[in-house]
């Protein structure tokens, strides 16, 4: 049962981190798991009907079934690259970025990713090298320019980012800072357990801004379509989702083992993305006609 209501203008949340047990086993399904399957699996299915899109209005002349069979075939292959690439990525940058020492002297805890432990930026590292690897080896059944696939992704990664925020919310992890503020929340079973006073939900906020951000990108690529040049997409999400992934991080509880400067890691780790999406937003690229 969910634990939620307020006191004295704060609000308590303490559910469960599981969500199921898979009948008769001892499995248990948690709800970060559900709410990141659920946004992968509604982004997989926008990204079909974008590059269906994208064919439809391309000069490749396919017919109706050929576009739905082509659009499948590319968006299932790109699919897997892109889940191995994220998974793969945010767990090493959980454990090159935030508890290096730890995991050093207990190296085969790297694969116990249900314990926790995924770094979003590592993520992102991930994402563009299985873009990279999907352009370079995979097998296309159609042409299409790399940064308009780019453009693409980011939009529905944003999507993606809104949902797993979520699940952090329910697994009461990325804790904010405190709050006497009237929306504050007091986690029941914080990961950190020294964390029992009211705090900022941080989750919340990033999972709001990622949703504008999915939205305004959304809307943004079909209402100027033909005249945004590819990848600029990709750069306006660069610069907004990390210049605000460098603000809220002043919100959030340190997530470093042992922090020994003055900014944060999310927030170090935050420039390198915020000055290639300026490199995006300047670089010279043909524009898009579809």
């Amino acid at each position: 049962m969910f634990n939620c209501f307020k006191i004295l203008s704060i609000i308590y949340w303490d559910p469960p981190r599981e969500a199921f047990v898979i009948p008769y086993t001892d499995f248990a399904i948690y709800w970060y798991s559900i709410f990141f399957a659920l946004g992968f699996l509604l982004a997989y299915f926008l990204f079909i009907r974008e590059i269906q899109h994208f064919l439809s209005r391309s000069n490749q002349n396919y017919d109706k079934n050929q576009i739905k069979i082509l659009s499948y075939k590319f968006t299932d292959k790109l699919a897997w690259y892109i889940f191995f690439g994220m998974i793969i990525g945010a767990r090493l940058g959980h454990v090159i970025f935030y508890e290096f020492d730890y995991f050093a002297h207990h190296p085969l805890e790297i694969f116990l990713t249900r314990r926790g432990g995924l770094a979003s930026h590592g993520g992102a590292i991930g994402v563009l090298i299985a873009l990279f690897l999907f352009f370079k080896y995979a097998k296309k059944p159609f042409q299409i320019e790399w940064r308009k696939v780019l453009d693409l992704v980011t939009i529905q990664v944003a999507l993606v980012g809104a949902f797993i925020r979520i699940g952090n919310f329910f697994n009461q992890e990325i804790l904010g800072t405190e709050s006497t503020l009237p929306w504050a929340v007091v986690f029941g079973h914080p990961q950190d357990p020294t964390a029992t006073f009211p705090c900022h939900p941080v989750q919340l906020y990033e999972a709001l801004f990622y949703l504008l951000v999915f939205i305004c990108l959304f809307c943004l690529s079909h209402m100027t379509r033909y005249k945004l040049k590819n990848g600029f997409i990709t750069g306006l999400f660069f610069v907004s989702i990390f210049t605000f992934r460098f603000f809220i991080e002043f919100l959030k509880m340190p997530q470093e083992l042992h922090q020994d400067h003055f900014l944060q890691m999310g927030q170090l780790l935050s420039l390198p993305f915020i000055a290639l999406g300026v490199y995006f937003l300047c670089s010279k690229e043909k524009y898009s006609s579809v």
